[in-house]
């Protein structure tokens, strides 16, 4: 596993803003505010999206194993993208290949 670009809370680590300021091109504090917005909101979005990949990937290979779907075709999946308060609602459908 490679080091953390962010904390548990979302926050760049020295790593994270060692990043950065490499993809910026300036050091940390000659970014404008609205950069650091924009870093900050990248940061966050990635450790969502992180966190979504890994537990869904636990999930679909918790229910591959308890339902014991090994080796019978094709699983197909879904997964749905919504956002509180907007109108964001973003499919994409796929099939797992179970070997």
């Amino acid at each position: 596993m490679g080091a953390r670009l962010v904390d548990d809370d979302g926050k760049p680590t020295k790593k994270g803003k060692a990043a950065i300021e490499a993809e910026s091109g300036k050091p940390a504090g000659k970014r404008s505010e609205a950069q650091m917005e924009s870093e900050r909101f990248n940061m966050s979005l990635r450790k969502y999206l992180k966190h979504v990949g890994v537990t869904s990937q636990q999930e679909i290979e918790r229910v591959v194993r308890d339902q014991h779907l090994e080796g019978k075709g094709k699983l197909k999946v879904k997964m749905v993208l919504t956002a509180e308060g907007t109108d964001l609602c973003h499919e994409v459908d796929g099939e797992i290949d179970l070997g």
